[in-house]
């Protein structure tokens, strides 16, 4: 195998019918490079999680971490304040103290909202057979989802199949690379491996979110008399209300810094 970068040698790898790559394996011919590619097939299909995530994150790339960023929520507090400019008892309220109220409750349902962040695998041999030449190319993660859809059978039939080949019998079968490493994982969750359980959620489901919350609430104060339209009194009876704009420029800064590490 000529030598243009071992994950494209691997690549290529995972194409061939098992009896090749047990005739690449034995070659006299082999190099170093070859080595290394089929030392990874081999430790999967013995099940060896950790080279079978490589394989998956080699060619198939990692599964994107999902965040969701909780926002802190600002408020403005008021403590002379002892009504608010939406009041019934107030008449002549200035127009700069009675903002847009649908407005607020808009952007406050909106700070409410969670941000996510992108950050940063025979029984019957007719169906073994029907199920190779069903497999796409290129890849394990859809060799697995594929084979999740397959009898529970089929994964000890792949690996027995191997097996005979590996002794020069190709009378029971030739299943391709990609199916014996996928063979090899789900091996493991048969076994109740839940490391192996897990690898399969994730690499299927994708990962599970982790929520990150920054920083905690903030509190400005302000000492007008008369709190603006929409306040609202807090556990200590004094009027506050949120502040949509800072929440968002926090939102606007984390976009940012963000963007800033890709």
């Amino acid at each position: 195998m000529s030598n243009s970068g071992l994950t494209n040698g691997f690549r290529d790898i995972i194409e061939l019918q098992w009896s090749e790559f047990v005739e690449m394996e034995q070659s006299v011919d082999a190099t170093n490079f070859d080595s290394v590619i089929t030392g990874i097939v081999r430790a999967c299909k013995k099940g060896n999680l950790r080279a079978i995530q490589m394989a998956l994150d080699r060619l198939d790339g990692k599964i994107a971490m999902e965040v969701e960023v909780e926002m802190p929520k600002f408020y403005i507090l008021y403590p002379k304040a002892t009504r608010t400019a939406d009041d019934p008892t107030i008449i002549d309220v200035p127009l700069l103290d009675k903002p847009n109220i649908a407005k607020i409750r808009e952007d406050w349902a909106e700070d409410e909202k969670t941000v996510t962040i992108s950050l940063g695998s025979p029984a019957d041999m007719d169906e073994q057979e029907a199920m190779e030449e069903e497999l796409p190319t290129g890849s394990l993660r859809a060799v697995l989802e594929k084979m999740m859809n397959s009898p529970k059978s089929i994964v000890t039939d792949i690996l027995a199949t191997a097996d005979r080949v590996d002794s020069a019998d190709l009378m029971g079968g030739n299943p391709r690379v990609k199916s014996v490493i996928v063979a090899g994982l789900m091996k493991l969750v048969h076994e109740g491996r839940m490391s192996a359980v897990f690898e399969v959620f994730d690499q299927i489901d994708g990962k599970v979110a982790e929520k990150i919350k920054i920083l905690g609430d903030s509190y400005v104060k302000r000492y007008d008399l008369i709190a603006p339209a929409g306040a609202v009194k807090n556990a200590d009876g004094i009027y506050q209300i949120a502040s949509p704009d800072m929440t968002a420029t926090w939102g606007l800064k984390l976009e940012a810094l963000n963007k800033g590490k890709r």
